[in-house]
Order: structure tokens, then sequence, then C-alpha cells
């Protein structure tokens, strides 16, 4: 009978350790186990307001998951404890209140074996390898080199190498949790995060720790001016410390950043990540992948009304930040780098874009509101207004909080009075936090506000105005031509289609065309005064944009900055009002005329206020792991592969060597014919520049050995520059020729007789008699040229004179533009950054 076979099941009996489910059959008890939640661990927690359990991902016989509370692993000193303590005496301290890190205990899971078993694991989590996959590499590893994986000290098989990644991850100390936020149409919504304070821990003994500035330092230029540089310079930090309760107890500033972003597609999936950053950290520093820690993921509630939204947004926020509540008075004690140390943490700033901020603000979001603007009162009526004697009064959080504090007023009243602030009645969760206030502390970000923002709209009126020109079709064409002719030079990618398919340009793409669209518009306008006033309202866009790209500001250099912006929007204003619907009632435009210059006195340069790093985290942080996992839980598998992510700390190899590959070898007597103008160019003034060269530098001593019928010479496409950028000589460089321009600076003995500065056109590199060269074609000024400059860039036309220099002799490497309606006539794009 069909029925024979089967064992009795009552024989086998299995519990789940996560779910405490009982399984009558392995096989179920097995499938069940993989798909269990990845283990999670319901935890206890103490005084606390939130139902919360602990997420654990890794399962081995070698570790154990222990419960532990998700708030502060710790408990404060008490204000009058505190100030009873010796700072000088270490002794003092107790041990037990400290925030230490788990990773002081050292097990044989916290290091790899050898740099080729971590590059390893980077190339399968960067790649989700597949096991059969790991394992045919390693197989071809073995087989190639005909050595043991031991010995060349990498995994032994695919299990071995996941295994390890897993644990690795495992010791990081990165407990993330599940946290309730809303209940809305029978559905709990669920915030997966860490702990805040865990993420200061990682930043603080991480890659970049000692780089962190804890206390205000006041910066100064060479001539005694203050300087607005980092964030410790600016008068947030300078505020924060004066009114800490101990000068003794350093600062920690916090940078959150939270925005939605796209994971299939289709479009149709959306995640919600929030980072977190220290502006204790110096900009050039902050702006790196590794100086920002993954916090966790905002729930997202569909076809929900704004309210909802914006109730589910606060509610996850006030858990985040919920751990920084009880150390504002009394502060908190932090190991690092194996020291105990004292800090008091706040909220610095938040970076984010203007709907986020408006999230964050509860504010309206459309710009037809009475009040559109998140951090002041302007009207709708004056939000286009260029006038810079105009002040609109700012929102305070004692203003608005004492709406909801007035018991007299019903729900009704409430939401008319906070309606006409253009708010929505919702407690913003920010207002708790001491030393933040919300409504003028999220920045005005640089890359939407200008990059994709404003400079667009520049664009979008310039090409309507084109589109109206007679023959406009055959202009178009013309401008991406331009475009596409444009000399190439380092990181300089331009659309290779030109300008028509815009609509799909990332930020990075606008920055390129930022770069040289001034040169390209220039003479498509047949109207000379609407040309002139175009190619003038992009170059007062450039410098403008070049001077808020600055490292430091004095007051000297915001008001000139200030001055700028109002200039470059007076004659934006004044060519482009007619062609927006809206008459350039723009926040952005607001924003950037009326916020930019009180938050760099604030917080510091504008260069800490990109969100562009940022926006590459969700491309690894939310992007590829939503689509690695199988779109089941996908949050859960996403924060699996960002603790793997963060266990291969994908460290960067530098493979460049100093020098090329020779092209072509041949002798004087013997010289190629080459079908590249340049080459062939160079071949006919090679004799007379090596004559120059002898004649020039006295060196008839090493040119002794040199022979017109043995001496090989080397052709070469490129040299690496001391700067870092790679000088070209290239007949072809991924389809296209590129033959760099250069820069040289006289030696100071020549500068008497000599111009500081000359420029060349790179014609070829050669080496000979083991000199390296590049034969150049010199560049000099335009005649009658007023200040030998148009556009702001200096004007050059292309000299018949050639020479062979020494390579080490170029100073810089540059980039030249010709201008298209004159012959022989070129620009020195200063606009480059």
């Amino acid at each position: 009978m069909r029925g024979t076979g089967i064992k009795n099941s009552s024989s086998y009996q299995e519990k789940c350790v996560n779910c405490n489910q009982t399984f009558t059959s392995k096989s179920a008890y097995i499938n069940h186990e993989k798909s269990c939640k990845l283990n999670i661990i319901q935890t206890k927690r103490k005084n606390s307001q939130f139902k919360t359990t602990k997420i654990g991902f890794f399962k081995s016989s070698n570790t154990i998951v222990q419960e532990i509370d998700s708030q502060i692993s710790t408990e404060y000193f008490q204000e009058n404890e505190f100030n009873q303590i010796n700072m000088d005496n270490i002794s003092e301290w107790n041990s037990d209140l400290l925030i230490t890190n788990k990773q002081d205990d050292i097990n044989s899971y916290n290091s790899y074996q050898s740099n080729a078993h971590q590059q390893f694991s980077q190339i399968i989590v960067k790649h989700q390898l597949h096991e059969d996959a790991i394992n045919d590499v390693i197989s071809l590893i073995t087989n190639v080199t005909n050595k043991d994986p031991k010995e060349l000290g990498i995994p032994n098989n695919a299990k071995e190498a996941l295994k390890f990644i897993d644990l690795i991850g495992d010791n990081l100390s990165q407990d993330w949790f599940e946290t309730e936020t809303i209940m809305y149409n029978d559905q709990q919504y669920i915030l997966r995060h860490r702990n805040i304070i865990a993420c200061i821990k990682e930043m603080l003994n991480g890659e970049y720790g000692n780089t962190c500035q804890f206390f205000y330092k006041e910066e100064l230029d060479k001539f005694g001016n203050q300087l607005y540089s980092d964030p410790c310079t600016a008068d947030w930090f300078k505020q924060t410390q004066y009114n800490s309760k101990n000068s003794k107890s350093g600062i920690i500033g916090l940078i959150l950043y939270s925005d939605a972003t796209i994971c299939d597609t289709l479009g149709k999936i959306q995640k919600h990540p929030i980072f977190v950053s220290l502006c204790n950290f110096p900009n050039n520093i902050r702006n790196k992948e590794n100086a920002k820690v993954l916090l966790g993921y905002i729930p997202i509630i569909n076809n929900a009304n704004v309210e909802v939204y914006l109730q589910n947004y606060h509610k996850s926020i006030e858990i985040l930040l919920h751990p920084l509540l009880s150390q504002y008075n009394s502060g908190a004690w932090i190991t690092v780098n194996g020291e105990p140390k004292h800090f008091y943490i706040f909220l610095s700033y938040g970076i984010s874009d203007m709907k986020e901020a408006n999230n964050a603000c509860a504010a309206y979001q459309s710009y037809n509101a009475l009040f559109p603007c998140y951090s002041c009162l302007v009207p709708r009526e004056c939000l286009s207004s260029t006038d810079h004697n105009l002040i609109f009064p700012g929102r305070f959080t004692h203003n608005i909080r004492s709406y909801f504090m007035d018991n007299s007023l019903q729900e009704k009243d409430l939401k008319n009075e906070l309606h006409k602030l253009s708010l929505h009645p919702i407690k913003n969760s920010f207002w708790n936090h001491k030393n933040f206030e919300v409504y003028t502390s999220f920045v005005p970000d640089i890359m939407h506000v200008c990059d994709l923002g404003l400079f667009v709209y520049m664009i979008n009126f310039t090409m309507e105005k084109l589109e109206k020109e007679s023959q406009s079709e055959k202009k178009i064409k013309f401008l991406n031509n331009r475009l596409s002719s444009i000399p190439r030079y380092y990181k300089l990618l331009l659309p290779s289609k030109g300008i028509n398919n815009r609509t799909n340009f990332t930020a990075n793409d606008w920055r390129n065309i930022m770069k040289v669209f001034i040169f390209a518009i220039n003479g498509l306008i047949d109207d000379k005064q609407t040309n002139d006033h175009i190619v003038e309202c992009f170059q007062k866009w450039n410098e403008f944009y070049l001077l808020l790209r600055s490292s430091g500001f004095t007051e000297n250099c915001l008001n000139d900055l200030s001055q700028k912006i109002y200039d470059w929007a007076n004659i934006f204003s004044f060519l482009f009002k007619s062609h927006s619907k809206s008459g350039l009632q723009l926040p952005k435009l607001h924003s950037l005329l009326h916020h930019i210059i009180p938050s760099i006195k604030k917080f510091g340069a504008p260069t800490g206020f990109s969100t562009e790093t940022y926006e590459s985290l969700h491309k690894k942080f939310v992007k590829q792991p939503y689509r690695s996992s199988n779109k089941r839980n996908p949050e859960i598998q996403m924060i699996k592969l960002a603790k793997k992510i963060k266990a291969t700390k994908n460290t960067q190899y530098d493979y460049n060597t100093l020098i090329t590959k020779p092209l072509y070898s041949f002798t004087m007597s013997n010289k190629p014919n080459f079908n590249c103008k340049e080459y062939s160019l160079a071949m006919q003034q090679l004799d007379s520049c090596l004559n120059n060269f002898k004649n020039m530098y006295n060196v008839d001593n090493i040119f002794n050995q040199f022979s017109y019928s043995n001496t090989r010479i080397y052709i070469y496409n490129s040299a690496n520059h001391s700067s870092g950028v790679r000088i070209h000589a290239a007949s072809e460089f991924h389809q296209k020729p590129w033959f760099s321009d250069v820069e040289i600076t006289m030696d100071i003995d020549y500068q008497g007789n000599y111009e500081a500065t000359y420029w060349g056109k790179v014609l070829c590199l050669v080496k000979l008699l083991n000199l390296e060269f590049a034969l150049i074609q010199w560049y000099d000024y335009f005649e009658n040229i007023p200040d030998n400059s148009k556009f702001g860039c200096p004007y050059l036309k292309l000299e018949n004179h050639y020479d062979l220099i020494p390579i080490s002799s170029i100073s810089n490497v540059v980039h030249i533009i010709p201008d298209f309606n004159v012959n022989n006539g070129y620009f020195i794009n200063k606009y480059i950054f």
C-alpha cells in the first residue's frame, strides 16, 4: 500500500529556538530554520517605552548570541558624581560605568588570515557570489598557481569563506533591533535600526577616529580674521561648548542624513535609510564613505495621507534618538582607542533634500503654501525676491511648541493655527533635543539646491530660448557637437549624446556640464545682447559656485560670496522669470539667497553640506542589497549584507605604476609615418627641438652617446604627474584622441626676463637616453583682449613654436577649450573643480 512506507512521525520532535514552533519532521524543521526571520531573539528592556526586539543574524556552534538591552549598555554618571571626579586621575574612574567596545574581547575570528583572504572576501560580498562560483574561483586559483589554498592564504572552499565573513560580521558589535512605530490599516509598521551610541563608538574607534576634534578650535587666516571651515571652527560648536557643564569634556556633534530611494528598476519599491556621521570629522574626511554609518531603515507607509506619514517618520526619529536624552545633562563615558573619555553628545545638524527637510520640520511641501520655507516665515509672494535687504522672521521651536502646550486649544483650533504657519499638526520629535533648533539646523544641501536644482533650471530655460531661435534644430545640433568636441580632461565625463537626454542626468553629469557649458552656448543666440546676458549669467554662476566650494570663509569672503550670489540671482531673474510658470517662486532659490550664509557661520564650510557621498551609499546599502535579496522580508537580508560589507572593510588598493609601456620605438634615421596629425607634427619638429634643447641647456656631454642610426627613441601614450593627474598623448584613448594641455612655471631665477607661467599642448611623450620629454606646441595670449581674458578665463592662441621639455618641468595639467566662434582662439578653463 502507498502508506506502508511512512515512518511514525511522532518519534521525531524538534522545537525552534527562535519562535518556539514545534516540528515533527526533521526536513520541515531544517526548512523552517533557514527562513525563521534569521534568528530574531526577544529581548527585555528596562524602563523602555518602545516594544523592541533584537535581531541576530549568524548561527554557529562557535558563537552564542546573548540577550542584551537595546538601550545604551551603560549607566551614566549623575551630575554631582561627575563633578567629584578628578579627570587627571584615571584610577578614580569606575570602569563599570564606561561605554566599552565589544571588540575588546579578541577571539579567533576578529581578523583575516592574510591580505589575499580579505581581498577575496571583498570580491565575494561585492558581487554576491554563489557558493558554486566561489568554489570555481578557488579551484581556478589553485590550478593556475599549483599551490594549496592554505599556502595562498585563502579559504579552502565556499562554506569556509562564507562562514568566516559571517563570524567577522558577528564580532563587529553591530546589533540590530526591531521597534514598532505606528499601527495603520491593521498593519504594524516596524523600524529596523541600530543603537545610535553603538554607531558613535564605531566611528570614534574606526579608520578616521584619530582625526576627530572634540573642542572648539578658533581658526584664523594669515591676517588674523576668523575662519569658518570645519564644524569645530563654527558658531554651533563654540556655543555648545560654552554651554557645556564641564570644560574638560569633549563635544560630539551628530549629523543626520535620511532620504527615501527607489530600489527596483520599475520604481515601485522604496526604502528609507538614515545615516549618521560626526561633525567632529574634518570636512575632507567626513565626505569619505567610511566616515558614515547606516543607522536604520525608516518604514514606508504606502497610500497614507501626509499626517500618517509624518507620524510614522517622527515616531521613528524619536526611537532612533531616544538613547541621547538621558545624557544631555550628565554626559557619557566612551572608550576611544582603549582610553575612557567623557563627552556630551548632541545633534548638530541634518543634511537632506528639500522634501526631507520639510518632513523633519513637519512643514507643508508645496511652494503654493502661505509660508513655503521650512526655516523662515517668508510669504509665498516674496519667494522669488532677490532683494538682499529683505529679512524674514524665523521659525523657532519654543514658539511652535507653545501651541501644543496650550490646553485651551481644541484639536480643530490647533490645526487652524498651525495651518496659518504652513505646518502639520504633528509633535516634532526633534523638539526634545538640546542645542538643536530643527528649523534652522537642516542646512541647504549643495547638490540638491545647486547641482540638481537651480543649475538645471538655468539649462532648461536657456534651451527654451534656443528652441525659439530660427533654425533651432540646427543650433541645438551645433550645441551637442560642441559639447562632444570639448577636449578631454581628468575626471571630466561629458554625455556622449549631448544635452538632449538631460532628464536622465545625474548630479555628476550636471557638474561636468557646468564646467564647460558657458563655452558651448556662446554665439548660438542670434540677439547679441541676449547672448551676452546668458553667457554672463553662466559666468556669474560659475564664479559664486567655485567660491561656495571653498574650504574656509572669513567674514569678508562671506560678504563677497553673498554679493556674487545676488549678482547672479538678479541676472537670472531678469533673463528667465518669464520662462517660469511660478515666476521663479523657487524654494531652492530662496534657500540659496537667504539661508546659505547663516548656515556657513553656524556649521562651517558648505563642502560638508553635500549629500553626494550619502547618495552613493544608497547604492551600496540599499539598492544592491535589495536586488540581491529574494524580495521576501528584504530589509532583514539587506541588514545582513550591510554587516558583511563592514566585515570585508572594502580597503582600496593602488595598482598604478610609475611609467606606462611604450607604444612605438624608432631611430632618428628611420622615423615612422603616423596617421595622427599630432604625432606627424611631432615627428616633423623632433630634429629642431632636439637641437634647441641641446643648445639651451648645454647638455652636449649627455648627448655624446646619441646616434641617429642606433639610439632608440620611445613614444609613450601617457605619463604620471606628481599632482596625481595623468598626462596624455594618445592618438586613441577609448576610441577618441587625448592630448593634454599643460602649465609650465618658470624657475624664479628666470622670471625676471620672462612670464611666470606658460602653457603648451603636448604632441607626444618621448624617452631617449633615459631622459623623459614632452614635445609641446606653445600657447600665447591673444592680442587686443582686455586683461587677456574672456568670460573670466585667460584667452590664448596656439603658436607655431615647438620645444622639448623635461616632463618633470610640467607644473600642472590644465583644461584648454577652443573658442567655437573664433579661429585659433582658446580658453583656459578656470571653472574646473
